[in-house]
């Protein structure tokens, strides 16, 4: 039940620090000011971060078990998030757009294999406590 929880939190809060963390630096080299900006590129990050998670578990749970698939539908989720949002609110240099992408995939692949590494971590520390549950029981 706690993992329901606290995994979206989490998902959410990681999503947000990465779009402003991603974002920050490109304002200041674009000459915009970074407090303007901050918001929006957190709520983007937000944005991207719970389609992202939300294509990982669909892809994970219902279509082929295997974290291969699942990382690909956030590669393009998060790309394509990037892109756009990048597109209509920041610029239209497609140089930039695509170091824009470069990073924030980065950003994206490292907090998705944390959040999952966590996740099977957890799972496992379950498993083992529900055997040794049963090993008392019997």
């Amino acid at each position: 039940m706690t993992k329901k929880i606290l995994e979206p939190i989490s998902v959410l809060a990681v999503s947000a620090f990465a779009g402003a963390a991603v974002a920050l630096p490109f304002n200041l080299l674009l000459g915009k000011a970074w407090s303007d900006y901050l918001s929006s590129s957190a709520l983007i990050g937000l944005v991207i971060g719970i389609a992202a998670y939300s294509a990982f578990t669909l892809v994970m749970k219902w279509i082929n078990r295997k974290p291969f698939y699942s990382f690909l539908a956030v590669i393009a989720i998060v790309g394509a998030g990037t892109g756009g949002a990048v597109y209509l609110l920041a610029t239209r240099d497609i140089l930039l757009i695509a170091l824009f992408i470069l990073v924030s995939e980065a950003a994206g692949i490292c907090a998705t294999s944390w959040i999952y590494g966590r996740s099977r971590r957890m799972n496992r520390k379950l498993d083992e406590l529900k055997k040794k549950l049963a090993d008392e029981i019997s």
